[in-house]
């Protein structure tokens, strides 16, 4: 909200930032870390209720759900970046669905 405000009120200063650079690297990371933040709803009690074993335990479902998605998305001919995407979807959902239903 901030920032759609500074960049309407002083579009010269908001100019400046994206012929910098600054604004395409800071819009890419901000929204790679928003949708990690997004899908991650769990608080720091909840994770120490599960221990280590049950961190564990989600750790291997999600990335392994990723990995055998991501493999086999390209053994049916798809390009790296569909094959992430399709995976990174999968392994998100099993992951919400984990934690749901125990």
């Amino acid at each position: 909200m901030l920032g759609a405000l500074v960049g309407n009120i002083f579009p010269r200063i908001l100019n400046l930032v994206v012929l910098s650079g600054v604004y395409a690297k800071c819009t890419r990371e901000a929204l790679r870390l928003g949708i990690i933040l997004y899908g991650f709803r769990i608080t720091l009690d909840q994770i120490m209720l599960v221990g280590y074993e049950g961190i564990a335990y989600a750790f291997i479902f999600v990335f392994s759900t990723f990995f055998v998605g991501f493999f086999a998305s390209r053994a049916m001919g798809l390009d790296r970046q569909s094959a992430s995407l399709i995976s990174s979807g999968s392994a998100h959902s099993s992951g919400q669905s984990e934690y749901y239903c125990c």
